[in-house]
């Protein structure tokens, strides 16, 4: 493999990501709760599937390999619209946990629904096969990455 292809998989990557960020962005449920966008939508169901052990920012800037400003600026929306709070934490006072509140726990169940269809609909082009291959290489690529 050449430069050239190198730097066409990362423009293809990217194209990628702007189309599904543009997708989720304007998808029916999001739009409903409020103007949730795509990575508020993701942290919401983060959030739920997590809700039985403290979360605190970092563990999201981690899950989402998301700066430490996206992350507050996504948690800060989420927080204004009322489906999120952070708490305090006894033993560090630094620390705030993030916590869905009630409302946040129903419209993350039709973002969670809206998510699910949108991996379904992307993903329905590929066989069982191609799916286990595409995730086998992201991860590789993405461990090489992070290292």
């Amino acid at each position: 493999m050449n430069e050239s292809q190198e730097c066409h998989f990362g423009r293809e990557i990217r194209i990628i990501s702007n189309l599904m960020r543009r997708n989720l962005d304007k998808s029916v449920a999001l739009t409903r709760s409020k103007n949730i966008t795509g990575t508020g939508g993701w942290l919401l169901g983060y959030l739920y599937a997590n809700r039985d052990r403290d979360i605190y920012q970092r563990d999201v800037e981690r899950e989402f390999s998301i700066r430490r400003a996206t992350s507050s600026k996504v948690i800060t929306r989420l927080e204004e619209k009322g489906f999120v709070r952070r708490e305090n934490v006894e033993s560090d006072a630094r620390l705030k946990k993030l916590v869905l509140t009630e409302e946040g726990e129903k419209i993350q169940q039709g973002v969670c629904r809206e998510l699910d269809s949108f991996d379904r609909k992307l993903l329905s082009v590929l066989t069982e096969e191609e799916q286990k291959t595409l995730f086998e290489l992201l991860d590789k690529i993405k461990n090489s990455m992070e290292e």
